[in-house]
């Protein structure tokens, strides 16, 4: 019963969390298309409060994202609110619900089960998953790249993203610890949002969906719009991978993770 009180505690700290970051500059960093931030907490509660709850807080993080895209819509909030289009031409999808809870409730399962795996293995491993995601991120971003689609701005702020990336491995290895469980667990958390985002946008809105017409709203936009994600992306593991490793490894021995 105490623990069940204090995981319901905590559970609603996070909560409260996550509200507070949405409706404040803390949770988005302004750019092209916002960089989100309010997967750290989500992270952090799945690995300490379990699946379930991770759930939960995934499901408030959407919900979250439902009503900021709606009272404050911007260039890509019609993949989230299905009364929202960027233009008559465009036409939205209640699928649109799809890409907003989703992937965000898949933010509160997958680390827990990656931490529970990363536990009982070593470095080389979670190296290996470490470079699988980079890989990923580069072929995406590299493609565009190569399509001339991105600018200069874009090659200089991936480039910067993996010179920090290498560089805080480099020292998370070489710390007393010597472990990146909670490092990868927070890399992996944030790449499920932005991996299942890509793939619902592609399905919903990507060929033969609102984007088939062709012109600035077809291919080039969909590219335009999975460069800018990727980029993002690559910023928002960098950010989760501190931030959910500094507070687990912070908060670990109070709450046993």
């Amino acid at each position: 019963m105490k623990n069940n009180t204090k995981d319901m505690v905590i559970l609603s700290l996070f909560s409260a969390i996550i509200v507070l970051m949405t409706f404040t500059p803390l949770g988005y960093i302004p750019w092209v298309v916002k960089i989100t931030l309010i997967q750290i907490p989500v992270i952090v509660g799945s690995v300490t409060l379990g699946p379930k709850k991770g759930a939960i807080l995934g499901l408030i993080f959407g919900l979250t994202s439902l009503i900021n895209n709606t009272i404050n819509p911007g260039l890509t909030s019609f993949f989230f609110v299905p009364w929202y289009s960027l233009t008559p031409e465009v036409k939205t999808s209640w699928l649109s619900l799809v890409i907003c809870f989703v992937p965000r409730i898949l933010v509160g399962i997958v680390p827990y089960y990656t931490a529970k795996f990363l536990k009982k293995r070593g470095n080389a491993i979670k190296y290996i998953i470490i470079g699988a995601i980079g890989t990923l991120l580069y072929l995406l971003f590299g493609n565009l790249m190569r399509q001339y689609i991105v600018g200069r701005e874009f090659i200089v702020i991936m480039g910067a993203a993996f010179i920090v990336l290498v560089g805080l491995f480099i020292i998370l290895a070489k710390s007393k610890r010597g472990d990146i469980t909670y490092a990868v667990t927070g890399a992996v958390g944030s790449f499920t949002n932005t991996l299942f985002f890509l793939i619902f946008v592609w399905l919903i809105f990507g060929k033969g969906g609102a984007f088939s017409a062709g012109g600035i709203m077809g291919k080039s936009f969909m590219d335009f719009v999975i460069g800018i994600v990727t980029v993002n992306g690559c910023l928002e593991i960098i950010a989760s991978m501190i931030c959910v490793s500094a507070i687990l490894m912070a908060t670990k021995k109070i709450n046993k993770v």
